[in-house]
């Protein structure tokens, strides 16, 4: 037992500390957007802040998705109610296809008929 309490703490410990810097870093990216938005900066200093921003935009949503969803899988599911298990999942599937639906815009536009609907103009 004390194995197991050992274990569940220094995991809370680690997600606390993974949350607290995600934190810092999404505060640090609006100062960062803020200062370029209304400073007059050169040009390739803020098209590195703003790469910079979507970069992490795209690396901290799966992160977070993935993070939350272990979380949920050790932590909280045993203890929850089947609705209340069915409704995170859900919500964490959600989350995922609407994550994952700009890649298949993009694949549906550049297919076959993107190029047969241009050589009819």
């Amino acid at each position: 037992m004390p194995n197991e309490l050992q274990r569940d703490l220094s995991q809370k410990t680690r997600l606390q500390t993974l949350s607290i810097l995600v934190f810092i870093v999404a505060i640090s990216t609006i100062a960062a957007m803020t200062y370029v938005q209304t400073v007059l900066v050169p040009g390739f200093v803020e098209i590195a802040v703003r790469t910079c921003a979507n970069l992490g935009g795209l690396i901290a949503v799966p992160l977070l998705l993935i993070l939350g969803f272990r979380d949920w899988l050790i932590t909280s599911r045993a203890k929850l109610p089947a609705w209340r298990n069915g409704l995170a999942l859900s919500s964490m599937v959600f989350a995922f296809i609407g994550m994952a639906q700009p890649y298949f815009d993009v694949r549906s536009v550049s297919g076959p008929a993107a190029y047969q609907s241009l050589s009819s103009c």
